[in-house]
């Protein structure tokens, strides 16, 4: 931000803070040399209802209350920091990341645990789950919290730490062996169905575009999807982000923990900007006076 704000550097993308956020916006929004937002993809919990543990409705909802959103994104950011990245996540329990239409504001779950509404979801349960990680950072930390998050309701985690490659060949299997595994999703283009029917449509599973990797196929939903697809406008979008909001706190197949967030600040003297609304900045458009 400084290099950004004294010229040494053109462009920079961050999440800022929230004091961050209003001083640039107070300094330079007026100017557009700085945007806030451009929250265009999720990182989430895939909870694989297929097998026992997470076929239960309950138990994947008190899931969604013990996890501690909050530390999964900040040990995102300090692994981002630590190799000279900046943040580019804000935690969320929102299913539609908020630039794409029908974004409807308001988390459904806390942003940090909350253990006491989670066991009494649980009711005195004891379960055990796989979860599947990478070995790289901040993999194995986002899996020690998750472990903690979930013994502390009942649910004992087991970790296989698994190359990229493998864990991507297990998501398209067809009696995958994981009950965790974290993922994350960006829209080809800004509209709910890109976001809810591959991931949500237990349909599309096999299909090129499928990543329901939740094996979550609940024919009301599936019918729900479909009927908003087919409708257009202001009705189209209500109608998904209703669904997601639904679904984030009933179905509870993915446990939203992050946003991608975008903010984009120029230095001064930098034009010709072009914001793809869903990829962020065009870089190779830019240009100097």
């Amino acid at each position: 931000m400084r290099d950004v704000e004294s010229g040494r550097t053109d462009y920079t993308s961050a999440a800022f803070t929230p004091s961050a956020v209003e001083r640039l916006q107070r300094l330079y929004g007026a100017g557009g040399r700085f945007t806030a937002g451009g929250r265009n993809g999720i990182r989430y919990l895939v909870l694989n209802a297929s097998r026992p543990t997470f076929a239960n409705q309950t138990v994947r909802r008190a899931v969604s209350l013990a996890v501690d959103r909050t530390a999964l994104v900040g040990l995102q950011s300090q692994y981002n920091s630590d190799f000279g990245h900046p943040p580019f996540e804000k935690p969320t329990s929102d299913l539609l990341p908020g630039d794409v239409p029908g974004y409807l504001p308001g988390h459904v779950y806390p942003l940090r645990s909350d253990l006491a509404a989670a066991r009494r979801l649980m009711a005195g349960r004891r379960l055990s789950a796989v979860l599947y990680s990478c070995s790289a950072a901040p993999c194995p930390q986002q899996a020690a919290v998750i472990t903690a998050n979930l013994a502390a309701i009942g649910i004992t985690v087991t970790t296989k730490v698994l190359a990229k490659p493998v864990i991507f060949q297990q998501l398209g299997a067809k009696r995958p062996g994981y009950d965790i595994v974290v993922f994350g999703w960006v829209p080809d283009y800004p509209d709910p169905e890109n976001v809810l029917v591959p991931l949500l449509d237990g349909r599309a599973l096999n299909t090129p575009d499928g990543v329901d990797f939740a094996h979550f196929n609940d024919p009301s939903v599936n019918r729900r999807l479909e009927a908003a697809a087919r409708l257009s406008g202001a009705r189209r979008f209500h109608d998904f982000g209703q669904l997601a909001i639904d679904l984030a706190r009933e179905g509870v197949p993915l446990v939203a923990f992050a946003a991608e967030s975008d903010d984009a600040f120029y230095a001064a003297g930098v034009e010709c900007r072009i914001d793809q609304p869903v990829y962020g900045p065009d870089l190779a458009a830019l240009c100097r006076r």
